[in-house]
């Protein structure tokens, strides 16, 4: 059964930025084998820069590339979200400790409207470029990347987003006061929140993946046998997508 959503793919749409949002949003069942003949065959691409891209997923940690045998889509856990998340938060408090507050924050947008995943990366970027150390900012933007799934899920709660967007006016606030301080304490304080309901949110997150892709792999399933169908109507040369297979951990 194949793990590759039933959605339109722009065949003109470069392969990694679609492949990498298939794996950040865990879009293959945990643990299928990734075969490079049948992506290819679904982005209509040749397997060259198929073998690229999951290389280079695989250099990214979005995958696993195990020797001989291939690449394999990896099962979202508690305990690697939770590393994430804690990257995240280590990386801003970093930031934050080496700047020079209030100056740093000036001239910042200030927050308004209250705050879904997306205001919120606007926020902690800002956080992340106040840094004088140049690799801070686009390692926050990737941490924040990989645990968007999870971030968004938690924001889908009215009552998380209200706690959040309170949270970060107080921390903008601390900043715009230079009370670093404080703003270090607002912070652990969102880390703490995140931390906390990390077990509940991987969870929700695992069952709608789960229940996406069966939907899709029986939606593909269902074009197949009507593909069949319809050969044996017409027999006229076909060429069909067959999928990609699970394999068993």
């Amino acid at each position: 059964m194949s793990g590759i959503l039933n959605h339109p793919i722009d065949k003109r749409a470069k392969l990694y930025p679609s492949l990498r949002e298939m794996c950040l949003n865990y879009r293959f069942w945990p643990f299928q084998q990734l075969h490079i003949e049948e992506i290819a065959a679904r982005f209509s691409a040749s397997t060259t820069p198929v073998r690229e891209a999951l290389a280079r997923l695989a250099g990214e940690g979005l995958i696993e590339s195990v020797p001989n045998r291939g690449y394999f889509a990896k099962a979202m856990s508690v305990e690697e979200v939770r590393c994430r998340v804690e990257i995240l938060f280590l990386l801003l408090q970093h930031a934050l400790r080496g700047c020079s507050l209030p100056d740093a924050w000036s001239g910042t947008k200030e927050l308004v409207t209250p705050s879904d995943v997306f205001e919120a990366n606007r926020f902690y970027i800002s956080m992340a470029a106040m840094s004088d150390n140049i690799l801070i900012l686009p390692e926050v933007e990737r941490q924040l990347d990989l645990t968007c799934l999870i971030r968004s899920i938690d924001l889908e709660n009215p009552e998380r987003q209200v706690h959040l967007h309170a949270q970060l006016l107080e921390l903008q606030s601390c900043l715009k006061d230079g009370d670093a301080e404080s703003a270090s304490l607002c912070l652990q304080g969102q880390h703490d929140d995140l931390k906390r309901r990390l077990p509940h949110l991987v969870q929700d997150a695992q069952l709608r993946m789960l229940v996406e892709i069966s939907a899709n792999t029986s939606a593909l399933s269902a074009r197949a046998r009507s593909q069949v169908g319809d050969r044996k109507a017409r027999p006229t040369p076909a060429c069909s997508y067959g999928g990609v297979k699970p394999v068993r951990s």
